[in-house]
């Protein structure tokens, strides 16, 4: 486990937290900025469950134009095929949750 400071110069945990980055063009990015902020967990505020980017708002364009190119072939897609990739998406979240579930620590059980 190792250490790092925040802002406030007080000790924080980093229990191996990751880095998670912006998703466009069908690429997980960097922020433009190449500056990333904590998430810390409710339950005790001393532990980064994350690093996150801090985006500007040329990352926030970039995302909306890949959008916005992403869209016809999401629209031509038929109802049943768009059906099946959220249910994709539902079970990869569910399996998401439960893995957090299943943390007793991050639900302030520790």
């Amino acid at each position: 486990m190792s250490t790092e400071v925040n802002s406030q110069k007080t000790a924080v945990w980093n229990t191996g937290a990751e880095t998670y980055y912006n998703y466009i063009g069908g690429e997980w990015v960097p922020s433009l900025t190449g500056e990333t902020y904590p998430s810390l967990n409710p339950a005790h505020t001393d532990e980064v469950l994350g690093y996150f980017q801090k985006s500007n708002e040329v990352d926030v364009q970039k995302a909306i134009e890949s959008a916005k190119r992403a869209f016809p072939e999401w629209k031509n897609t038929s109802p049943i095929s768009r059906g099946d990739i959220l249910f994709k998406l539902i079970f990869l979240i569910q399996q998401e949750k439960e893995e957090w579930e299943g943390d007793g620590a991050r639900k302030g059980q520790a």
